[in-house]
């Protein structure tokens, strides 16, 4: 017993502290240097989230790779159409006609008429990975032939310390945003004009209803009320590389110029003119074919820094697979750079990429494309837009949506499997279409204009089955396996 309490006496007064029974809580020497924090997603973001944000927007100004991240986000999430529209009401007109307005009213989706819907999709998307929030206000009413338009509101104009403890009268503020007992957010807090903008000299705040607020932004932790910018975890890394990468550009200039210093064979007196002055410092300037004397006594000791090292590839791809991996993406892709790719790793790659970006899709219609058209679907219906015979909210209730998909990695193969799981009833031919960001319905109108088409002009389609060896054995070899069980 003795002992024992001895042990726990020596564990509790060392310089290391306490044992642990897991590595990762472990605390000695080596581990002195690693900050931990256990504050709420709120605290922890209310501190910081002004200078990430910042700094967030200057490497996207300024870092390559951060600008190809945050293109990649756009084309692969929105795509060159956008997010389309696919309507599901058992009417063909209905859907043609729905369909047709969203796109309408998508040509100038915003308030000042600047924006499309394709151009409000892109820009979210992109804010929301730099800026780590969104904040779109639906406009209700707006002069438009549907009587609803967006507006942008900057982040910055969402003041983070304006905070308020709920009372008996009061509901709670965090970071500027008002919610209720059960953490739903009821209203928002501008600042009437953006901070630091031209002419900004406001110091009021307007409080808009959340029904009226998109706020599209990732939740990482329960009760997060703000967002973060997707280049928090590669933030650091990326800046310390672009500051290696600038270092070693400089002595790689300094390597080409090879300059040098003049050196002097004579007594260490200094040399003076005859009216006592000294003589200027002696300069030599290089020149493509061009040869020099130097003055008696003189002799040139040249400086020849060998940059970039060798190392400097491999050590640029190394940080930036690391940096690729904290934004979810490969390296190919932020890095354009396919030395070190073959078929099979980059068809890897490329796939489970795509999940990532298909997730990203997911969560736009979820948090952004829905929440517009069911605000817009009631606007446009009362203005007389839409078939007032079918109730908004059926327009609602019926509304999918198809974003972009991505062409094959091996088409032929890729076909051949897409044949042979539909005709084994392993998949659809909606599910194969709209992997490819298609929709089944609009390919069978268009094979059926084209075949209208062909009747009233009198010119015969072109096509047909096309025979494949390889999965013709495959398909033989299922009908006899189906022959033999029917024995």
């Amino acid at each position: 017993m003795l002992a024992s309490l001895r042990r726990k006496a020596a564990n509790w007064i060392s310089p290391d502290g306490p044992s642990a029974n897991f590595s990762g809580a472990s605390q000695n020497r080596l581990v002195r240097d690693w900050v931990t924090s256990c504050l709420s997603a709120d605290a922890a973001i209310r501190e910081n989230m002004y200078l990430l944000r910042g700094r967030s927007r200057e490497l996207a100004d300024n870092n390559s790779w951060v600008s190809r991240y945050a293109g990649l986000g756009s084309s692969n999430v929105v795509g060159a159409r956008g997010i389309a529209l696919q309507m599901r009401t058992d009417s063909r007109d209905v859907n043609r006609a729905t369909e047709t307005a969203w796109k309408l009213w998508g040509r100038q989706a915003t308030d000042d008429l600047r924006m499309s819907w394709v151009d409000v999709e892109k820009l979210a998307d992109r804010t929301r990975r730099i800026d780590g929030e969104c904040f779109l206000r639906k406009i209700p009413g707006a002069d438009n032939d549907y009587g609803f338009a967006l507006q942008f509101i900057d982040a910055d104009q969402l003041d983070e310390m304006f905070n308020r403890p709920a009372s008996a009268t009061e509901n709670e503020i965090r970071m500027g945003v008002e919610v209720d007992r059960q953490n739903r957010p009821v209203a928002y807090h501008f600042w009437t004009g953006q901070r630091r903008d031209i002419h900004y000299s406001s110091n009021e705040r307007q409080r808009i209803p959340a029904d009226q607020i998109i706020h599209y932004y990732r939740q990482l932790r329960p009760n997060q009320t703000r967002g973060l910018p997707d280049l928090t975890p590669v933030m650091y890394d990326l800046n310390m590389l672009r500051g290696y990468v600038e270092a070693e550009l400089v002595a790689a200039r300094l390597a080409a110029a090879k300059s040098g210093f003049f050196e002097s064979e004579l007594s260490d007196a200094p040399v003076m003119n005859p009216d006592g002055t000294a003589p200027p410092p002696i300069q030599m300037n290089a020149e493509p074919g061009l040869w020099q004397i130097l003055p008696a006594g003189m002799k040139f000791n040249g400086v020849d820094p060998t940059h970039p090292t060798n190392a400097f590839p491999d050590f640029i791809r190394a940080m930036l697979q690391s940096i690729a991996s904290g934004l979810n993406i490969s390296y190919a892709s932020l890095t354009s750079d396919l030395k070190q790719s073959n078929f099979a790793s980059s068809r890897v790659g490329l796939l489970s990429e795509r999940d990532m970006w298909r997730a990203d899709q997911t969560f736009a219609v979820d948090h952004l494309s829905r929440p517009v058209f069911d605000t817009w679907a009631p606007m446009a219906w009362v203005s007389g837009q839409l078939d007032t015979s079918v109730s908004p909210s059926a327009y609602v209730a019926n509304a999918t949506w198809q974003p972009r998909g991505w062409p094959w990695v091996d088409p032929l193969k890729d076909v051949q499997a897409a044949v042979i799981a539909k005709n084994n009833r392993l998949s659809s031919t909606q599910l194969i279409v709209a992997a490819n960001g298609m929709d089944m319905q609009d390919i069978y109108e268009d094979h059926e204009k084209e075949l209208e088409i062909s009747q009233s002009t009198g010119v015969p389609l072109v096509g047909g089955e096309v025979e494949v060896e390889d999965s013709k054995d495959e398909f033989e070899a299922h009908d006899d396996a189906l022959a033999l069980m029917g024995e």
